[in-house]
């Protein structure tokens, strides 16, 4: 692994400042229902289709890209953080947290809910956000192997949230389930990096070579 990046942890410092902060001192459903007032016509568009960048299929995709083109061992540690985190997100949905109802349980019977024409809307499981976990777990992995500096570094936490964000947008998630999504997905990246720091030095070319 590279020498640590205060710019990336900096970043998720303060979304933990902020995001904590939120969930202290509002209510959740009042600051969901607040959110979903600030709906357009484009974000409706766009956010079902950006919110697949926190699906298992495009980790899994990124990894035989990663893996086929630029490093093994790098496709190797995105796969491993992202099925160690998603464990654990999955484990705590369906056991200590398998009451958690997501925000269209609370809103799906008010008239003035901006709802999406034509999304499927789910209402159950919602502690913590699997997709959140899995951005954070993908875009972490990118920034400290494959980032060259700190704007592409800033870039790839803002990647990370923004798609994240969208959980929220799409009322799949409150605030408060993205937090511990990409706090597991962070937290399990960085540990498996220093668990894996000198190692798997074998698997630094990608598995077709230029010539």
């Amino acid at each position: 692994m590279k020498k640590p990046i205060p710019v990336f942890l900096f970043a998720m410092s303060l979304f933990w400042v902020f995001g904590i902060s939120i969930v202290l001192f509002t209510d959740k459903l009042d600051f969901q229902s607040k959110l979903n007032s600030f709906n357009t016509p484009f974000l409706d568009q766009i956010t079902p289709t950006l919110t697949h960048v926190g699906d298992g299929l495009f980790a899994f995709g990124l990894v035989i890209l990663i893996a086929i083109f630029f490093q093994k061992r790098s496709a190797l540690l995105l796969f491993i953080s992202y099925a160690g985190s998603s464990i654990i997100t999955q484990i705590l949905k369906r056991t200590i947290f398998i009451d958690a109802k997501r925000p269209m349980y609370y809103f799906d019977k008010v008239p003035t809910y901006h709802k999406i024409e034509g999304f499927v809307y789910h209402y159950s499981n919602s502690f913590p956000s699997g997709h959140a976990t899995t951005c954070f777990a993908i875009f972490t992995i990118l920034a400290y192997l494959h980032a060259q500096t700190n704007l592409a570094r800033i870039l790839c936490f803002v990647f990370a949230l923004l798609f994240s964000l969208t959980r929220v947008y799409l009322s799949q998630h409150f605030i408060i389930d993205v937090i511990a999504g990409a706090t597991i997905g962070y937290l399990t990246t960085i540990l498996i990096l220093r668990l894996s720091k000198n190692k798997l030095e074998k698997l630094e070319a990608p598995l077709f070579k230029r010539k």
